[in-house]
């Protein structure tokens, strides 16, 4: 088994600890590692879903290049992005943020997982409604319009 007997050691101040056994977690580097936290991580989410019943934002598209005429748009409703162990959930409303934390902190919980509170940042965004009053951009300047952003710093 891939993982089974993994030992590791630790550089402290320019020392290497005693060896110790890795007992969770996936191996650094390895070109399999994603694979197992992915398929575990897309079980936990769906388990989110069903127990929090949030479907995330939703998205529509249709009349385009790929998908030509049609009666009426395409709707999908996306909660969660992932890319190697970072996750980014997207929530119509706070609320629904919240229970998502909520249900995900205890599912996770229950697969030995712990979510990073430290790492975690919050972005809001409003909808945008066209201002007739827009300005010409100057050279090195950005105009983001009704869009409030909110970072915790420390």
């Amino acid at each position: 088994m891939l993982y089974r007997n993994s030992k590791a050691k630790v550089r402290i101040e320019g020392e290497l600890s005693d060896t110790f056994l890795i007992e969770t977690g996936v191996l650094q580097g390895g070109i399999l590692s994603p694979i197992p936290f992915n398929i575990l991580l897309a079980f936990i989410i769906r388990k989110v879903i069903e127990e929090a019943g949030i479907d995330g934002v939703k998205f529509s598209y249709g009349n385009d290049f790929f998908h030509g005429n049609r009666e009426k748009d395409e709707n999908f409703y996306t909660l969660a992005l992932l890319y190697a162990d970072d996750l980014v959930v997207m929530c119509e409303t706070a609320l629904n943020l919240e229970t998502f934390i909520r249900t995900f902190e205890k599912i996770t919980q229950e697969f030995g997982l712990t979510m990073s509170v430290k790492k975690t940042c919050i972005m809001t965004l409003q909808q945008f409604q066209e201002d007739q009053n827009q300005k010409i951009l100057k050279q090195n300047e950005m105009i983001f319009p009704d869009l409030e952003l909110q970072f915790e710093t420390k």
